[in-house]
């Protein structure tokens, strides 16, 4: 049981860090997708936006598919056609194809956040779920520094990176296939199952708050990232120094397990949400601790979203825990998305960028603690 435990959460876990590390590959190797269909550098953005929009579609599509079908043979199948879609990506013949390509991509790419998730919460033992959880969370959020550097140090040209990325989908789609499902992963084949299971999710007020707070996570995280390329002084430093303190904080996923067995799923996300709106005060009013807050503000993301992802998983029935999964994972990317966005639109200084998430993450802080929104509420569901 232990064994097929881990063989389960280290599969899931490199799935994601391909899946997620999809939105990321391309930014330092911009010039060279540039050179490769002779487009104008400006043009490469496109790359990442019709694989960025796609995805978070995608979230919407795969979960209440798994929760009709099955996790196992979905997720087996949305892998193997990701394979597939990525050596599209490789051999696409120009930048229209290639755009076309990475948009069936981001959408295959899709299934592994709600179905992975959805999988660590029914299939590890009770005593490994919030812990799998944590580990599944690190995967995602640390897909952004470790496909940068991948993609850097590696030096492989766009269609090589492309054709690595097919070769490792189609292994993880075959590692799931050998370990099988269990035979209480048949999915729910009732023909209303969609419009009953959100109807019973948006009537669950505590899950209605995680899926609302969950936007703020990610885009204070990725407003500040941005933030370093111009806003906030960085005093020279490269990037792989700022992305090897980001990992670091990162790191924090891994106790978060313990946290949430401790606390439970929402008080580890209102203190993550706490710890985060320091780390971003720090960084707006003392410049010379920003290295500080890099490592603070990934720690706070770390533990902030294993905490919301076990309140889902733990409150939502085995029928709709793959559409509220997957209505979580749209959220936190559709914060990711808009935080570029809003750095362009505001002045650039670093208080006038960082605050307002300052102020939205003591929002979330504060709908956290809310009466309604209680652990002993939460542990019902356990």
């Amino acid at each position: 049981m232990y064994f097929r435990s881990l063989y389960l959460l280290v599969t899931l876990m490199c799935t994601g860090l391909m899946a997620s590390g999809q939105l990321y590959l391309t930014i330092p190797i911009a010039d060279a997708i540039a050179q490769h269909f002779c487009v104008p550098l400006a043009s490469t953005a496109l790359v990442g936006t019709c694989f960025g929009v796609a995805y978070s579609i995608g979230f919407l599509l795969w979960g209440p598919v798994s929760d009709r079908y099955g996790r196992q043979i979905v997720l087996v199948l949305g892998l193997a056609a990701t394979s597939v879609a990525t050596l599209g990506v490789a051999f696409a013949p120009s930048f229209q194809w290639e755009l076309i390509a990475r948009v069936f991509q981001g959408l295959c790419a899709a299934c592994v956040a709600p179905i992975g998730l959805a999988m660590i919460g029914e299939s590890l033992p009770v005593e490994l779920r919030t812990r799998g959880l944590a580990m599944m969370s690190f995967s995602f959020i640390a897909a952004a520094p470790i496909a940068q550097m991948y993609a850097q140090e590696t030096q492989f040209s766009f269609p090589v990176l492309m054709m690595t990325g097919a070769i490792g989908y189609a292994a993880c789609a075959l590692a799931l296939a050998i370990l099988g499902g269990k035979r209480s992963d048949q999915g729910d084949h009732h023909p209303h199952l969609l419009g009953s299971s959100f109807n019973l999710l948006v009537r669950d007020r505590v899950i209605l708050m995680a899926w609302l707070v969950s936007p703020v996570v990610l885009f204070s995280f990725v407003v500040f990232q941005v933030s370093l390329h111009g806003v906030v002084d960085t005093h020279g430093w490269n990037s792989a120094l700022i992305r090897g303190l980001t990992l670091l904080g990162l790191l924090g996923s891994f106790s978060s397990g313990f946290v949430i067995k401790k606390l439970g799923g929402i008080a580890t996300a209102r203190v993550g949400l706490v710890i985060s709106a320091a780390a971003l005060v720090m960084a707006g009013l003392w410049n010379q601790l920003l290295p500080i807050s890099i490592v603070v503000l990934s720690l706070g993301v770390s533990i902030t979203l294993p905490g919301i992802i076990a309140t889902i998983s733990q409150r939502a029935t085995h029928g709709s825990r793959g559409l509220a999964i997957a209505v979580y994972s749209f959220a936190v990317f559709l914060g990711a998305s808009l935080a570029p966005v809003f750095v362009g639109m505001v002045p650039g200084s670093p208080q006038s960028v960082l605050f307002p998430p300052v102020i939205l993450l003591l929002l979330g802080a504060a709908c956290m603690s809310l009466p309604w929104v209680s652990e002993r509420r939460n542990r019902k569901h356990e």
